[in-house]
């Protein structure tokens, strides 16, 4: 029985040294790799990233590029929220209406 106890000794100690190139689901791993950056674009040419609608009785706000709107505010000089429906919203950009998705369309290969 003594003669098998170093030979476990050893099993667990390989095991434990594999077990260390495995990352700890614990932890963070979106966070970003550099200096956090400013949530508004500097330029107004900048994508319009629709991240979320809220829809309560009383009221609708959509968030664009990280910043909270309701229908009617502006998020940069050029950039007005027209529209809030329930899957997307309507943007005023430069004199030009879009349509922004909260989830991206599916298309087909």
């Amino acid at each position: 029985m003594r003669k098998f106890i170093p030979l476990f000794v050893a099993t667990q100690l390989i095991s434990f040294t594999s077990l260390a190139q495995y990352r700890d689901p614990t932890q963070p791993g979106n966070l970003p790799a550099g200096p956090a950056q400013s949530v508004t674009p500097a330029n107004s040419e900048a994508e319009l990233v629709l991240s979320a609608i809220l829809i309560s009785d009383s009221s609708r706000r959509a968030i664009i590029n990280g910043v909270s709107l309701k229908a009617g505010e502006k998020l940069d000089d050029d950039t007005r929220l027209v529209r809030i429906h329930p899957g997307h919203v309507l943007v005023r950009q430069h004199g030009i209406t879009k349509k922004l998705y909260l989830v991206p369309s599916v298309k087909d290969r």
